[in-house]
């Protein structure tokens, strides 16, 4: 043969590995990331805007016997009807009211002084006691 021919033979390869450790560490760190970041906890919320105090609703607390008026006023104090009440009362007090009518109306005024935060904690009182038909409003004390 002649020497000056080409070989075509099958040349042996060497064993080719991907090194596949720094993508498992990335990998790894991306899935801790995620699994810190994300919030599985559902949160509850209501919407409430209240209208403001110079269109204040005026309703008489004996103008219909159905429905059940709490007023929150300034500085915290509740009234259930005319009487003052804690919210430990409340609860007791509606609790007898509502028990045989879940349904009936509640209707919630607070002072334009009060926090949403003070008359939602009103609400869970009033959620707890049984009520779940309220009506959140605006109330203004009469000026003598």
């Amino acid at each position: 043969m002649n020497e000056a021919m080409i070989d075509f033979g099958e040349k042996r390869r060497g064993q080719q590995s991907m090194i596949l450790t720094s993508m498992v560490d990335v990998v790894f760190l991306l899935t801790i990331f995620f699994m810190l970041t994300s919030s599985f906890v559902k949160t509850e919320s209501i919407e409430l805007s209240l209208p403001p105090a110079d269109k204040a609703a005026s309703v008489a607390p004996e103008s219909n016997a159905n429905i059940i008026v709490i007023v929150l006023a300034d500085e915290k104090r509740v009234f259930l009807g005319r009487s003052r009440v804690t919210e430990q009362e409340l609860s007791e007090k509606l609790k007898l009211l509502v028990r045989n009518n879940p349904d009936r109306k509640i209707l919630l005024m607070s002072s334009e002084v009060n926090s949403v935060q003070e008359v939602v904690a009103i609400m869970d009182v009033i959620y707890q006691a049984g009520g779940r038909n309220i009506a959140v409003a605006n109330w203004k004390p009469r000026e003598s």
